[in-house]
């Protein structure tokens, strides 16, 4: 597992890429804490002072930051960390185009193959939302 303030950093783009923090996202946080064996209250903390943060942020300020977290990840640790993501991204069950464009970046940025990155994200389920909120 790659340190967790980098997971924290990208969970947290993750979850503030439809721009709400949900009781959903709570439920899939507490889920990924206790996969990980990491305390929940701590992790759920570490979440919300990381949105403050990144709330704060100018896009390009954020991009940096994320970017700045995946540098020196293995492989594992950069698949793992986009898995979670997806999950976090996936805990309303859809997908929207905006989250799915970010999944994307986020796969570019932890060097995870564009391929795999797609299978994974169709393997939660098809329900792509358009940006006029019809299922694609």
């Amino acid at each position: 597992m790659a340190d967790k303030q980098v997971l924290v950093t990208f969970l947290t783009g993750a979850i503030l890429a439809n721009g709400e923090y949900e009781e959903c996202d709570k439920v899939v946080l507490n889920s990924i804490a206790e996969d990980l064996e990491l305390d929940k209250t701590a992790f759920l903390k570490d979440i919300d002072a990381e949105i403050a943060k990144q709330q704060a942020m100018t896009e390009d300020d954020l991009g940096e930051h994320i970017s700045d977290m995946a540098e020196g990840l293995s492989e594992d640790a950069a698949f793992e960390i986009f898995n979670f993501c997806v999950q976090a991204v996936y805990a309303d069950g859809v997908f929207s185009k905006e989250e799915v464009d970010l999944l994307v970046c986020f796969a570019e940025i932890l060097e995870v193959d564009i391929s795999e990155a797609i299978i994974l994200m169709l393997s939660y389920n098809s329900n792509f939302v358009a940006d006029d909120g019809e299922r694609v």
